[in-house]
C-alpha cells in the first residue's frame, strides 16, 4: 500500500511545478475519455478479483481438508507470490506502454516484436527465479516461518511447486497488458482471466 502513495506522490510532482507540460484540469473532461477509461479499467478489476475469489477459495478448501498447518503454508505461498512476481508484473506493464505507442505509430513490425520480446525477457527472468527457489526453498521458508513449526515442510514443498508455475504466469501477464495497449479489452479481459 505505501507503494501507491510513493507513486501518488511522484506523479503529483509532475502537475505542481511551475514549468511544466502537464497540467491538471478538469475543463478538458470529455465523456468520451471516462468511456474509455471505463473500457479499459476491468483489466485489473478482472485479475483483481478472481485472484482474491481464488485465494478466498483455496483458503477454504485447504482449511476444510488439511488443517491450520497447511493453510500457513499457503499464506508463505501467497507472501511469496506477491514477491517473485513482482518483476514480472513490471515487465507486463511495459507491454501496455510499448505496444500502445507502437500501435498508436501503426508501426505493426515493432508491435509483433514488443509482444514476443517482453514475453521472452519476462519468461527468462521468471526461470531464473523458478530455479533459485527450486533450488533453495528451506531457506526461503525461513524467512516467513520457523523451521520447528508443522507447516515448515508443507511451505517447503508448495514452494517448489510454485516455483514450476512461475514460468507459466508470465505469458498470460504480458498479453494482459500488450491487449490494452493495442485497444483490445476483450482480450484483455480473457487474459486477465486465464492469468488467474
Amino acid at each position: 500500500s505505501i507503494a501507491y502513495f510513493v507513486m501518488v506522490g511522484v506523479l503529483i510532482t509532475g502537475y505542481v511545478r511551475v514549468n511544466t507540460t502537464l497540467k491538471l484540469s478538469f475543463r478538458v473532461f470529455k465523456i468520451r475519455y471516462f468511456l474509455d477509461v471505463l473500457k479499459n479499467g476491468p483489466t485489473d478489476f478482472i485479475v483483481k478479483g478472481t485472484s482474491m475469489v481464488i485465494k478466498m477459495v483455496v483458503n477454504m478448501v485447504v482449511l476444510q481438508a488439511a488443517g491450520t498447518d497447511a493453510l500457513a503454508a499457503v499464506t508463505v505461498i501467497v507472501s511469496f507470490a506477491s514477491i517473485l512476481l513482482a518483476v514480472s508484473k513490471a515487465i507486463a506493464y511495459c507491454t501496455d506502454m510499448t505496444s500502445g505507442t507502437f500501435y498508436g505509430e501503426r508501426n505493426l513490425k515493432e508491435l509483433k516484436n514488443t509482444i514476443k520480446i517482453f514475453v521472452t525477457y519476462s519468461v527468462i527472468f521468471n526461470v531464473c527465479v523458478a530455479v533459485v527457489v527450486a533450488a533453495m526453498p528451506d531457506y526461503l521458508c525461513l524467512l516467513f516461518i520457523n523451521a520447528n513449526e508443522a507447516a515448515y515442510p508443507m511451505a517447503v514443498s508448495a514452494l517448489r511447486w510454485f516455483s514450476l508455475c512461475l514460468v507459466f504466469f508470465s505469458i498470460p501477464d504480458c498479453f494482459v497488458y500488450f491487449f490494452l495497449g493495442i485497444k483490445k479489452p476483450i482480450y484483455s479481459y480473457v487474459s486477465a482471466f486465464i492469468l488467474n
